[in-house]
């Protein structure tokens, strides 16, 4: 079963994005991401940040955290620390939102320079990791008006 999850993901590097995304493909990451939120194995973690697209994957992508929470932190941060020297769009925001999620905030000068990123996600993800890093530290917040409404 291990080896077919792990199959499955290396085969979709990434998913389709939601438009192009069968039920059947969803449903089977859906699967995965429940078998690894319950069954440690540290190969899933570099297939599971990969393999998210720069949607919300019917609702299953922003999940995905609970399987790499149950990884070995050590493993996951040295992965979103590759991803995010890679820089690839498809799955950009969801690193910076893992990122801060284990607080990995000696990315900092990394997660810098997606503070003007043109995707709006992207740059909002970028300026909370670094609001939540100075919020932890007791520091100023450098976007304290991130999250008003216009």
């Amino acid at each position: 079963m291990v080896e077919s999850h792990l199959d499955f993901l290396r085969r979709h590097q990434p998913l389709p994005l939601e438009s192009e995304l069968s039920a059947e493909q969803i449903d089977r990451f859906e699967e995965i991401r429940l078998f690894f939120a319950e069954n440690h194995d540290d190969r899933c973690i570099p297939l599971l940040i990969n393999a998210v697209n720069a949607d919300g994957g019917f609702g299953v992508y922003q999940m995905v955290e609970d399987a790499l929470q149950n990884q070995t932190r050590s493993v996951v941060v040295a992965e979103l620390e590759l991803a995010l020297r890679q820089g690839k769009d498809h799955h950009l925001a969801w690193v910076l939102e893992w990122a801060t999620s284990f607080e990995a905030f000696e990315f900092e000068e990394l997660v810098q320079k997606y503070v003007d990123h043109p995707s709006v996600d992207i740059s909002t993800n970028a300026k909370s990791f670094l609001n939540s890093k100075c919020e932890a530290l007791g520091q100023e917040l450098p976007y304290p008006d991130l999250f008003d409404e216009e």
